[in-house]
């Protein structure tokens, strides 16, 4: 795993015209930004669009969707898939590449920029694609090989769920002492904070 040039504001040379397949909270907001960055942008799309006259299609649709999904995208269009878990293979004998937001996303307008995200792509050109989205939408490219999948996928599932789920925890102990959690943010945000990491430092400065 690589990363990439991390100039994230560059402008793009040409706009383009993005078909969003997939109704799902990743969908809305992929469709928003995209627009925000100056994109053509049809959708969220239903999962059996062929977006006709597009330059690139994205699809924002369950693991198992992939395959079926980019089947009926229409062949001159560019297809992609935003898929944390999943390589290229779902895509088929076509070109495309991947896009993953590493960043939970709740809904229309979740902010992307400063986040990092997974491309791949079968050729140079469609890896160039994911790259240029990426950097439209200010988010910091890094690539990621099919064989590497399963590693980046379950440490994105570690920094997100089990986040969760220790804070969770921490709570529910802190409760039996008649702490309130609220208590305990303090503490959480400061240990945070403690590490330096540009992403880190950047989120702990905007919070302060």
């Amino acid at each position: 795993m690589g990363e990439l040039d991390p100039t994230t504001t560059r402008a793009s040379s040409r706009a383009l015209r993005c078909a969003v397949v997939g109704r799902g909270r990743l969908g809305g907001a992929l469709a928003q930004a995209l627009a925000d960055a100056g994109h053509r942008v049809d959708g969220p799309l239903g999962r059996e669009a062929h977006a006709e006259g597009c330059d690139i299609a994205l699809l924002c649709v369950p693991d198992a969707q992939i395959a079926a999904a980019a089947a009926a995208i229409a062949p001159e269009v560019l297809v992609g898939h935003c898929s944390g878990s999943s390589g290229l293979r779902p895509l088929g004998a076509r070109a495309g590449f991947s896009l993953h937001p590493l960043m939970t996303v709740t809904g229309a307008g979740a902010p992307l920029a400063g986040a990092g995200c997974a491309i791949a792509g079968s050729t140079p050109e469609a890896l160039a694609s994911a790259r240029r989205l990426a950097e439209d939408l200010g988010m910091v490219a890094v690539e990621v090989a099919d064989e590497d999948r399963v590693a980046y996928h379950a440490a994105a599932s570690i920094a997100s769920n089990y986040l969760v789920a220790l804070q969770d925890a921490a709570e529910q102990l802190a409760s039996t002492a008649g702490v309130d959690r609220e208590h305990l943010v303090a503490l959480v945000r400061a240990t945070r904070c403690s590490r330096s990491t540009p992403a880190v430092e950047a989120s702990c400065s905007a919070a302060s």
